[in-house]
C-alpha cells in the first residue's frame, strides 16, 4: 500500500476553504462592533408615553479601545430624532462591557414594539477612532430580563 499524501487539487481547496472561512468571519464582524441585552425597569404609562428606566449592557466587539463614547438613544423610524443619552463611557476597551442604565420617556407604541423582537431600543454609539474619524453605530441588541 502506498502513500500518495495530499493532491495539488486537495491542498488549494483547503487554502480556498480557510480564506473563504476568514472572508465570512470579518464580512459578519462588520456592523456587529457593538453589541448587548437590553431591560427595562421602573415602567410607568403617562396617557400616550412610558416612562421607563433602560438598561444596558452593551459589549465592544470592535479591534480597538475608545474613549469617550456617547451612548445615545435615538427615536425609531420613521423619525429619527435624539430622545437622550447614558453617561459618557470614559474609556471601553476592546472586548469587555459597558452596563449603563438612565430614565427615558418614549411613546406607549414604541414601548410596545420594544417588546416584540426583532424591535429594539434604537442606540446607537457615536465615537473617535484613534485617527480622529466620527463614527456613529448601531448596537445589535436583545432583550434580557433585568435580575
Amino acid at each position: 500500500m502506498r502513500f500518495r499524501g495530499l493532491s495539488r487539487t486537495s491542498v488549494m481547496g483547503v487554502c480556498l476553504t480557510i480564506f473563504l472561512l476568514g472572508t465570512i468571519t470579518a464580512t459578519a464582524k462588520d456592523g456587529r462592533d457593538f453589541a448587548g441585552v437590553y431591560g427595562f425597569t421602573d415602567v410607568q404609562e403617562q396617557g400616550d408615553m412610558v416612562r421607563l428606566t433602560l438598561h444596558l449592557r452593551l459589549f465592544n466587539n470592535s479591534d480597538a479601545d475608545i474613549k469617550g463614547a456617547v451612548i445615545a438613544l435615538m427615536e425609531g423610524p420613521p423619525r429619527v430624532a435624539l430622545r437622550g443619552s447614558f453617561p459618557t463611557v470614559k474609556v471601553w476597551r476592546q472586548n469587555q462591557d459597558v452596563k449603563l442604565s438612565q430614565q427615558f420617556t418614549i411613546s406607549k407604541s414604541e414601548y410596545r414594539d420594544w417588546l416584540r423582537p426583532p424591535a429594539q431600543p434604537n442606540v446607537v454609539i457615536i465615537y473617535q477612532d484613534a485617527n480622529g474619524q466620527t463614527w456613529e453605530k448601531g448596537a445589535q441588541m436583545r432583550p434580557q430580563p433585568i435580575i
